[in-house]
């Protein structure tokens, strides 16, 4: 068997490493977030709190900068390969090869995390209108009781 080697450019090398040190760690982090999400129960006084909601909606809320800050990176070629600085035209097309062969596998990390940060915006809102629902129809109940007790006694 030959064992050849794949030769790396070095745009090829900075797309890995964008991926190994960027996509895959927040793509990580945004599905532990989607897990917890998931096995995170709202309790009674959690209508009242909302401690846990907010945690998630402020974990979400950094872990979505984070990762759109590096989808804005990635959509730019020309920021994405500043760094490294092609002397001439031939240098570029070998940069932009680089980044049309890599751009599908990229992608599928993007949209991966692009559905984790839907998941859980579309958990927060739910959550976040079951809430309120539960606050309005336990603060009507008060109402109600509070009106039959008054009228019991006047």
């Amino acid at each position: 068997m030959n064992n050849a080697s794949i030769y790396l450019t070095e745009s090829d090398k900075l797309i890995l490493k964008f991926v190994k040190e960027k996509l895959i760690p927040i793509a990580k982090e945004l599905r532990v977030l989607a897990l917890e999400c998931a096995s995170t129960k709202i309790g009674f006084w959690e209508t009242f709190t909302h401690t846990e909601l907010k945690k998630i909606e402020s974990k979400c809320q950094v872990k979505s900068k984070k990762f759109l800050d590096y989808y804005k990176k990635w959509s730019d070629p020309t920021e994405f390969f500043e760094s490294l600085k092609p002397k001439n035209g031939e240098e570029r097309q070998i940069i932009m090869r680089s980044y049309i062969n890599m751009k599908a596998a990229v992608e599928e990390y993007l949209k991966e995390c692009f559905r984790m940060i839907s998941y859980i915006q579309t958990y927060i809102t739910t959550q976040s209108t079951s809430l309120y629902n539960r606050l309005a129809i336990t603060l009507s109940l008060l109402a109600i009781t509070t009106s039959i007790i008054l009228a019991i006694i006047f």
